[in-house]
Parts: C-alpha cells; structure tokens; sequence
C-alpha cells in the first residue's frame, strides 16, 4: 500500500512538471518578461561623462553635440513616428547644479521653468550607483515623451524617452528601463 502511495505522489510530481502545449521559443524575442536580455554593446564616452549598455541590434548616433541617441536598428511601427522609442541622453556642461535647481530654472526655449515644462511623476533611482533621479513626461522642442533628470558628477543629465507628451504607454520602455538601471557615470 505504502508503495502504491509513493508511486502515485512520484507520478503526480512528474506530470505537474510536464506540459501538453508547446512553451514559447523567446530566443528571437530579446524581450523576456519584460527584461531585456541582450545588453551587450558598450558606448563610452569619458566627454559626456557616463558608460551606455544597450542592446545588440541597437546602435548609437552621437553626431549631435551633447546628445546621444540610442536606437534601434529597425523601426518596430511603420505607421510610427520613426522616433518614438529612441532614448536621448543629453549631458549639459559641468555645473554644481542640483536636479531641483534646474528644474527651478527658466527653459531657455519656452520661457517657463522647466517644472512646467517636465511634469513631475516621481523619483527614481538611476545607474549602477543607484543615484536618486526624477522622472517626468512632457518636454519641449522636439524632445517629448518621458525624461529622468539626475545630477552626478557636476553634471545634470536627461535620459528621454521619445514619445508623444501625452503617452501613457510607449514604444521600447524596456530597454529604457534596463538601460536606466544599468548607466555608468564617469569622470
């Protein structure tokens, strides 16, 4: 009896690990859960002062003075704007300037300050350091979507999301999120 028991729990184990249907093949999805798992190309940049991790088929464009655009290398929605879901990162020139200060400042481009311009939706921790940073959505002149303003190293820097200011889902917010978590900042 004591057999017949332990050869039916031994069974039960064995089938509530196997499955009828087929799992999924994610090896040509980089997207796992929600976790990107192919942070393997490194921007560094000892001007602008910070280390990028980003995906494989991503690449950098850094012929902007002071911005960086990482992007992918094929747009996902045709019917898209071709930069939504692009990540902006501008460093502005050295400054002891805290992210509370800036976002007091005047925007030079619309005249009001910048808090007006960048609506405030909470704080976030930034890099490898863990470095208390804002994040807001809106923006101005061209740069719209979701923004992380944070201060290290003298330096104020802004890591956009490209979107619409009124998303409230966007495009590549992953590898946003990875690449956010996974910024090193160097002097």
């Amino acid at each position: 009896m004591k057999q017949i028991i332990f050869l039916s729990l031994l069974a039960i184990l064995f089938l509530s690990g196997c499955s009828l249907s087929p799992k999924p093949n994610n090896e040509s999805n980089p997207l796992k859960n929600g976790i990107v798992n192919n942070l393997n190309k490194t921007y560094s940049s000892k001007k602008y002062g910070l280390e990028v991790t980003y995906p494989n088929d991503w690449s950098i464009d850094s012929e902007t003075p002071g911005w960086i655009v990482v992007k992918p290398n094929a747009q996902i929605d045709p019917n898209s704007n071709p930069d939504d879901g692009t990540i902006v990162i501008t460093t502005f020139q050295k400054s002891q300037k805290t992210v509370e200060q800036y976002m007091s400042e005047l925007n030079s481009s619309t005249g009001t300050k910048n808090n007006d311009v960048y609506k405030f939706i909470g704080k976030v921790n930034v890099g490898d350091k863990n470095i208390e940073g804002i994040l807001t959505q809106g923006g101005c002149c061209g740069l719209f979507g979701k923004h992380i303003f944070v201060s290290e190293n003298g330096r104020i820097f802004q890591i956009t999301l490209r979107g619409t200011a009124e998303s409230s889902e966007f495009q590549n917010e992953s590898v946003f999120n990875e690449i956010v978590k996974n910024i090193r900042f160097v002097e």
